[in-house]
C-alpha cells in the first residue's frame, strides 16, 4: 500500500480505488468458527487497517481513496443502538476495518463512498435522493467515536453509480431499466439528472456488456 500510494502521488494521480467485493469467496471480512472472540477479532481487524493504510497516508497524505462501497456496504446496522457492536456480533468485520482507516485518516485526505448498490436505483422512485440521505445521516452511526464521526462528516464524500448495462440489457434480467420519456436513453438521462444532485462530488459509471463507447 505504501508503494501504491507513492506510485499514485509520483504519477500525478488523485489517489486509489478500493473494491472490496469478495470475488473468490474468501470471506476475508467475516468471522469464521474457531477464530478469536468477536470483539478481540474486530480490534485486530481495526489494527490491521491502521497498519495497512497508515503507511499509504504517510506517502500521500492528501490523496483521495475511492471505495466502491464504504459504510454503504453495511446499511442494515445503521438503525441499531450500537451499530458497530451489532456488526461485530454478526461477524461482519468490514465496519471495523473502515474505522481503522478513519483512525489514521489525515486531515488533508478524502474518502469516497461509491455506494455501489445504487446500480439498481431509479430516479422515478427518488432512490438517489433517498440514498444520499442514508449516506449523510444514518451511515454516520457506523463511525466509532467522536473523532471518527467528525472525520466522516468532513472527509467522507457521498458518491453514487450508474450501471450502464441497465440501459442495454434485455428485458427480464435483474439489471434492466425500461424506456422512459420515449426511450431507454430517456431513462438514463432522467437518472443522470437526479444522481448529479445526490452526490457530493463524484458520479461514477460502470459497464460490462461492451455495448458502450
Amino acid at each position: 500500500m505504501r508503494m501504491l500510494a507513492r506510485l499514485a502521488k509520483r504519477s500525478g494521480l488523485k489517489g486509489l480505488f478500493v473494491d472490496d467485493e469478495d470475488y473468490h469467496k474468501q470471506h476475508q471480512f467475516s468471522r469464521r468458527p474457531g477464530e478469536l472472540p468477536p470483539k478481540e477479532l474486530a480490534a485486530l481487524v481495526r489494527r490491521r487497517a491502521r497498519e495497512t493504510f497508515g503507511p499509504a497516508f504517510e506517502e500521500y497524505p492528501e490523496m483521495t481513496v475511492f471505495f466502491f462501497r464504504f459504510f454503504s456496504a453495511s446499511p442494515a446496522y445503521a438503525g441499531s443502538a450500537d451499530p458497530l457492536a451489532a456488526s461485530v456480533a454478526r461477524g461482519d468485520l468490514w465496519p471495523s476495518f473502515l474505522n481503522g482507516i478513519l483512525d489514521v485518516l489525515p486531515s488533508a485526505a478524502k474518502l469516497v463512498d461509491g455506494y455501489e448498490e445504487s446500480y439498481e436505483f431509479d430516479s422515478l422512485r427518488n432512490d438517489y435522493l433517498k440514498g444520499y440521505v442514508v449516506a449523510r445521516s444514518r451511515l454516520l452511526n457506523l463511525a466509532d467515536g467522536a473523532g471518527n464521526r467528525r472525520k466522516y462528516r468532513a472527509q467522507v464524500s457521498c458518491s453514487q453509480a450508474i450501471y450502464l448495462d441497465m440501459y442495454c440489457n434485455r428485458e427480464g434480467v435483474r439489471y434492466y431499466s425500461a424506456p422512459f420519456a420515449g426511450s431507454r436513453f430517456g431513462h438514463l438521462a432522467a437518472n443522470l439528472g437526479q444522481i448529479t444532485h445526490a452526490a457530493d462530488e463524484y458520479v461514477w459509471l460502470y459497464g460490462e456488456s461492451r455495448q458502450w463507447v
